[in-house]
């Protein structure tokens, strides 16, 4: 049987290690910006303006995140949610265009 190590990531370190920018800039996304890093503090959190780089390649994402309290009312977790909205993005700059 195969035993894997996890490997923890910082706050301070999740920008730089899963490669989060700032729509349209090479600017990495302020950590304490990031819907996960609000919902830990109790906040639901949007944002429209996060892409990941990975190769030579630039996802823009939507994401969402959601504190998950116990019976006590303290914040356990957080649920974070992407989703891929190169179309969307292409589409909104076609109109643009025309």
């Amino acid at each position: 049987m195969e035993i894997r190590r996890c490997q923890y990531t910082s706050t301070e370190q999740l920008s730089e290690v899963y490669q989060i920018y700032q729509t349209g800039t090479n600017q990495e996304y302020p950590v304490y910006d990031l819907p996960v890093i609000r919902a830990l503090r109790g906040e639901g959190a949007t944002a429209d303006d996060v892409e990941i780089y990975q190769g030579d390649q630039i996802v823009p994402l939507e994401c969402w995140a959601r504190p998950i309290y116990d019976g006590k009312g303290d914040i356990l977790y957080a649920i974070w949610a992407f989703i891929d909205i190169t179309e969307r993005k292409q589409a909104a700059d076609a109109l643009l265009q025309a």
